[in-house]
């Protein structure tokens, strides 16, 4: 077998049927938060302070947050590829088509972790410590929930969405699941 083209610095071989492993160990200047994947297949990693772009030629650039905002992490959105930037104290953002970053839909929320759109095309984001909240770019339409609602914790790590458009989430020590049709919170862990 020939010997694929290595990226990020890691190449698998297999001469004479034996798995040999070259990597590069990068070392970060500071504490990497998440990793995603834009449009065009660079991977990005989230520093304290600011981005790693690695290119396909292994080599990393470093880009900054739009005015010095201090944030949390990146997600890219399947299936449209789009990046979502999740910061501390200003809200969410977008990173657009000309490679900057935009404010979400003038939407303001402290702390978010994690963001889904559904099938409605509506946004369910979890936060840090503020609960779950469903909100509809269209409409403007924003609704809370929190532990007074049902929700099991205020501090959310993931939403995703089922096959029947139920919003399932997790917590640091709960999974819980919000059915949308009788729109009830249901613990399972």
């Amino acid at each position: 077998m020939g010997h694929p083209e290595p990226f990020g610095g890691a190449a698998v071989c297999y001469p004479g049927g034996e798995i040999v492993r070259e990597e590069n160990h990068y070392t970060f200047p500071a504490n990497v938060f998440s990793i995603s994947e834009d449009k065009e297949g660079r991977i990005w990693v989230t520093l304290a302070d600011r981005f790693a772009t690695l290119a396909a030629d292994g080599k990393f650039t470093y880009r900054y947050a739009p005015g010095s905002i201090s944030f949390s992490q990146l997600q890219t959105l399947r299936p449209s590829g789009t990046m979502i930037l999740y910061t501390v104290a200003n809200g969410i953002y977008k990173f657009g088509e000309d490679q900057q970053f935009i404010p979400l839909d003038s939407l303001y929320l402290p702390n978010p972790n994690s963001l889904i759109i559904d099938r409605n095309n509506t946004y369910w984001i979890g936060t840090y410590n503020t609960g779950l909240v469903h909100y509809d770019p269209r409409t403007q339409w924003l609704e809370r929930f929190d532990l007074s609602s049902g929700l099991i914790d205020n501090s959310l790590k993931a939403v995703i969405e089922d096959k029947e458009g139920n919003i399932w989430f997790s917590s640091s020590t709960h999974i819980g699941k919000y059915d949308v049709q009788e729109k009830t919170f249901f613990l399972f862990i």
